[in-house]
């Protein structure tokens, strides 16, 4: 099990390091993915229902990241400055709480 678990995670490392050479995606996110995609269960169902938990967390996490943009935070951080810049972090953690609960069953 440890080494289906450390193959998908090398498996995510390599593809985000294809997107982050693309500049697609961010390092650290690119990290994030890889050191969380250890916690999920050993298949690549799991795998894959996580990435899609992930993306779809993304949507409003992206709407509230623009949204603070334009009423509060200006230009203070460079996400907000720079077009094209979007943390995904906190949408690869409520990806990961989510799969975490579905995972751990009723009870």
């Amino acid at each position: 099990e440890t080494a289906a678990r450390l193959a998908i995670a090398a498996a995510v490392f390599g593809i985000g390091l294809g997107l982050y050479a693309r500049g697609l995606l961010g390092a650290g996110d690119v990290k994030y993915l890889a050191a969380a995609v250890l916690f999920m269960p050993p298949a690549w169902q799991a795998v894959l229902s996580w990435l899609m938990l992930v993306t779809i967390a993304g949507l409003p996490v992206l709407a509230l990241h623009r949204l603070v943009g334009l009423v509060a935070a200006g230009g203070r951080f460079p996400s907000f400055s720079e077009p094209g810049y979007f943390p995904y972090g906190p949408a690869i953690s409520i990806g990961l709480v989510t799969m975490t609960f579905l995972a751990s069953g009723p009870g």
